[in-house]
């Protein structure tokens, strides 16, 4: 089984994910703040991401303001892909919210505005559907 590092381990979305590997028979390496590691700090992700196969970023910010989203999920990202390529880590899944990219749907949320700036920093990005948030006991 894989090792996979999921980034917002103690949030909503990252704990749901982390339990459903762990369920797989997957080694979960479970990152956040209260896990001792803050995605902001480049040397602690590079620690956190040693030895990783995979990671998921399912970080969440409280903050509707864009320029406090932008800024957070533009440096997360950097420290998240600099972390990954120095430890060869192979793939980067970012769990987002889909439509986020669309006007229509972000006008009005710096939040969402800012969810598709991790793209920009990853190769591939995969929208789950609203059911998967129902299944983990999330609303």
């Amino acid at each position: 089984m894989s090792k996979i590092a999921v980034l917002g381990a103690s949030g909503n979305f990252g704990s749901a994910v982390s339990d459903e590997l762990e369920r797989h028979g997957h080694d979960v390496v479970r990152i956040s703040r209260s896990h001792g590691v803050d995605v902001m700090s480049p040397e602690g992700m590079e620690r956190a991401l040693e030895d990783v196969d995979i990671a998921v970023d399912a970080l969440h910010i409280d903050a509707l303001g864009a320029q406090k989203s932008i800024e957070f999920f533009t440096r997360a990202a950097r420290n998240v892909v600099q972390a990954a390529q120095a430890n060869g880590v192979g793939r980067i899944v970012c769990l987002s919210i889909a439509g986020a990219a669309n006007p229509e749907v972000n006008h009005r949320y710096g939040y969402y505005q800012a969810r598709p700036r991790r793209r920009v920093s990853t190769k591939r990005r995969i929208s789950l559907p609203r059911r998967c948030a129902l299944r983990s006991g999330s609303s």
